[in-house]
C-alpha cells in the first residue's frame, strides 16, 4: 500500500530538484503511465543536465552541488520509493535530466479500471503535464 504523504514528499523532492536545476527558467514536465504491473512516473527538466561525476553521486546522502544545499532530497526520495518496492533512476543530457520512478501495482490492481479524476486533474494515459518556469 502506498503511503500518500511519503510518496508526495518523494515526488516533491524530485520536482524541487528539477526546478532548481533551471535557474534561468525552463520546462518541468511530469509524466504518468500505467503499465500492466507497474506505474511509471517521470519528472523531467530542461536544465543543463548533470556531469557524469554528479550523476554517480546524485543519490548519496549529504551530496549536493548547490550553495547551501543539504544533499538529502534525492536520497530521501530514493529511500521512500524503494520502501514502496519501486526504483528511482535518472537519465541526463545537456538538454536536461529526467527522473524515472517505477512503482509496482498491488496485486489485483492490474485489472481494476483507472479511477476517475476531477476535470481539473484528469490526465489521459501516457499524457504529460507541463509547466514552464520563467
Amino acid at each position: 500500500r502506498i503511503d500518500r504523504g511519503k510518496m508526495k514528499q518523494a515526488l516533491l523532492n524530485l520536482m524541487i530538484n528539477a526546478i532548481e536545476a533551471m535557474p534561468d527558467g525552463g520546462r518541468l514536465t511530469l509524466g504518468l503511465e500505467r503499465e500492466a504491473h507497474q506505474v511509471r512516473i517521470t519528472v523531467a527538466d530542461t536544465g543543463p543536465g548533470m556531469p557524469p561525476e554528479v550523476q554517480r553521486k546524485a543519490f548519496e546522502l549529504f551530496y549536493s552541488t548547490k550553495e547551501g544545499g543539504t544533499g538529502i532530497g534525492l536520497s530521501i526520495a530514493q529511500n521512500i520509493i524503494q520502501a514502496h518496492g519501486g526504483s528511482l533512476q535518472l537519465t541526463t543530457s545537456p538538454q536536461g535530466t529526467t527522473f524515472i520512478v517505477i512503482l509496482p501495482l498491488p496485486e489485483g490492481e492490474e485489472e481494476r479500471p483507472e479511477p476517475e479524476a476531477s476535470p481539473a486533474t484528469r490526465v489521459s494515459k501516457g499524457e504529460e503535464v507541463e509547466r514552464t518556469y520563467a
